[in-house]
């Protein structure tokens, strides 16, 4: 993606956003270039090229990587650092994930939209609309869509959970 944005005063810049992958990684480059006009020299115009750190990036389902899971649910990582991820996903009406565990990612699930039931090995959770839970490492669990109408919510995990993954039969 390229823009051009002209700030008054002479000056321009232009934005960079490039996105590329590397296997299961998104690289994010930003690079905002200035066009700023110079008496002393005999170049009329000086480019300046500043990184914009990602730290400020506003991030939507819009612009995140996405994946599908369970060949009906979506998933969006609005955050993929080493040290966390925050993923919003939607399951659909019936869709489900299979029971598995984490063996270091402690994980936090928070309903957005819908209502959605978190099994573990003896009992179920019911969760709603501004409701969440946390999953400890190393706890069985799995995530169901048992009503009429998708569900959406976010989860948190800490570590993330690339490679951590234990599926259960």
């Amino acid at each position: 993606m390229f823009f051009l944005q002209a700030d008054g005063e002479g000056e321009s810049h232009f934005s960079f956003l490039g996105l590329t992958q590397s296997g299961e990684w998104t690289v994010y480059i930003f690079l905002r270039i200035f066009v700023l006009k110079s008496e002393k020299s005999h170049f009329p115009l000086h480019l300046a090229i500043r990184s914009l750190p990602r730290l400020n990036m506003v991030v939507s389902i819009e612009n995140v990587e996405h994946y599908r899971w369970g060949d009906v649910c979506d998933g969006w990582h609005l955050l993929k650092r080493d040290d966390m991820s925050v993923i919003r996903e939607r399951v659909p009406a019936g869709g489900a994930e299979v029971m598995h565990y984490h063996a270091n990612a402690r994980q936090f699930f928070f309903i957005l939209e819908g209502e959605g039931r978190l099994f573990f090995e003896h009992h179920e959770v019911v969760l709603r609309k501004g409701e969440g839970i946390e999953v400890a490492p190393q706890v069985s669990h799995q995530f169901k869509n048992q009503s009429n109408d998708d569900v959406h919510f976010l989860v948190i995990s800490v570590p993330p959970t690339r490679g951590d993954r234990v599926n259960l039969p």
